[in-house]
């Protein structure tokens, strides 16, 4: 119960109140899976302390055991620190392996948001866009009841179309995006993608749009 709690207080953006519960759980549990659930949920709640949380999944994952659902979660968690220390091609790893256990997972909403990540750092590290994963992961997407909290490929999607110019279809994916977030309480992605549509509407020339859009993030 207090696993769940937590990760409803991330859904809420409460990560300092969410990272305080985890700490106590993983001074009380013994070493092993569910530990290694609360290690990794830790690791994403501390904001700005990119080394400790780095420290924290590896951790979660020498305890993980074989739970392919579970690890798929660590190392796409990992891919992401990766990629905000700087380490783009040690991220493309991460999200490859965290891809190779959705699969084995079985996991279809798992499996969306580990292709999203895959198709994202592969484009970013010079490979040539695969459009299918996308248009997979996206797929999923829309029959997956909810993300738990991860990453939408929506967003990724609305990301990769912005960068490449795409800026009506970008706007059209992330509204989608914008959604998914509000129908499972996502408030710290809902604010991020907010910011995405605000500088969108920035770049079209719709500076008063704009301005709505990013006070509503923030």
């Amino acid at each position: 119960r207090l696993l769940d709690a937590a990760g409803q207080l991330f859904l809420a953006g409460e990560t300092h109140a969410a990272a305080t519960v985890l700490e106590q759980l993983v001074a009380a549990l013994p070493p092993g899976p569910d530990r290694a659930e609360a290690l990794s949920l830790l690791g994403r709640n501390l904001e700005g302390d990119f080394e400790a949380s780095t420290r924290l999944l590896d951790q979660a994952l020498a305890e993980a055991g074989f739970d392919p659902a579970r690890t798929a979660d660590i190392h796409s968690f990992r891919s992401e620190l990766m990629w905000i220390r700087g380490g783009l091609p040690e991220a493309r790893d991460e999200a490859h392996r965290a891809l190779a256990d959705a699969e084995l997972a079985g996991d279809p909403a798992l499996v969306a948001c580990a292709l999203a990540q895959v198709f994202l750092f592969d484009w970013m590290c010079g490979a040539e866009a695969d459009q299918r994963q996308l248009e997979r992961a996206l797929e999923l997407e829309r029959r997956a009841d909810t993300l738990r909290g991860r990453t939408p490929p929506s967003q990724t999607a609305g990301w990769y179309l912005a960068a490449v110019g795409r800026f009506g279809e970008a706007e059209a994916v992330l509204r989608r995006a914008l959604a998914r977030a509000e129908a499972d309480g996502a408030v710290y992605r809902r604010a991020n993608i907010l910011l995405r549509l605000s500088l969108l509407a920035a770049s079209g020339g719709e500076s008063r749009r704009a301005a709505e859009l990013a006070a509503a993030g923030l």
